[in-house]
């Protein structure tokens, strides 16, 4: 009976995704694992950076990066391909993925609790003032719109591909900044693993 009903909800969720682009897809089955399978979260999104068209997705960042770490869509190339459009074989790969782990390709790399860049929260952050260099992530648009006090613009895609030029030396204290803390913590993790060595990451989720 059980077997029965994980099929039927198998069914059900490829053909949501046949036909939608993969960043629909990512969000559908993200969503998916959270409500159906009670699946939390990978706390730690670092492998997902490499992927390039992630760093030009303003909302869709979380889904993406979660469905990309736990193995259910994206091979390992370093490109998501947000707007191809799925079949339905390939719905029916992911659904099943999705539902069961052993199918999922096996991810590598990421920080270790002890190398992890640390979370700030916004108050805090303002607490600290001239004492650390603060990085917003986000799009011209979104920092023209609001941004913290002494806080510089350096778009996520920027940041990772030029992480060594940021206006920063390696031992100041440096915060990257953005909407959810999903992009900020991305770059957070470049920045160490470029050798900065006091960073921290802020959001307001």
């Amino acid at each position: 009976m059980l077997k029965q009903e994980a099929n039927t909800g198998l069914c059900r969720l490829a053909e949501r995704l046949t036909g939608n682009t993969r960043q629909a897809a990512a969000q559908i089955v993200h969503e998916w694992l959270l409500s159906v399978k009670k699946e939390p979260d990978e706390p730690d999104i670092t492998p997902a950076y490499r992927l390039l068209d992630l760093m030009d997705c303003r909302r869709c960042v979380l889904h993406v990066a979660q469905v990309y770490i736990k193995g259910i869509m994206g091979d390992g190339a370093p490109v998501f391909g947000m707007q191809a459009v799925l079949s339905g074989i390939e719905a029916q790969q992911i659904a099943a993925r999705a539902e069961y782990p052993a199918l999922r390709f096996k991810r590598t790399g990421g920080s270790t609790q002890e190398d992890a860049p640390r979370r700030l929260l916004y108050a805090n952050l303002e607490h600290m003032g001239a004492d650390v260099r603060i990085i917003d992530v986000r799009d011209a648009g979104e920092f023209g719109e609001s941004h913290l006090p002494n806080a510089v613009n350096i778009p996520l895609a920027q940041c990772v591909n030029d992480i060594e030029a940021l206006p920063a030396k390696k031992e100041e204290a440096i915060c990257f900044v953005c909407e959810k803390g999903v992009k900020s913590r991305i770059a957070a993790a470049a920045a160490m693993q470029a050798g900065f060595t006091n960073v921290f990451f802020a959001g307001e989720a």
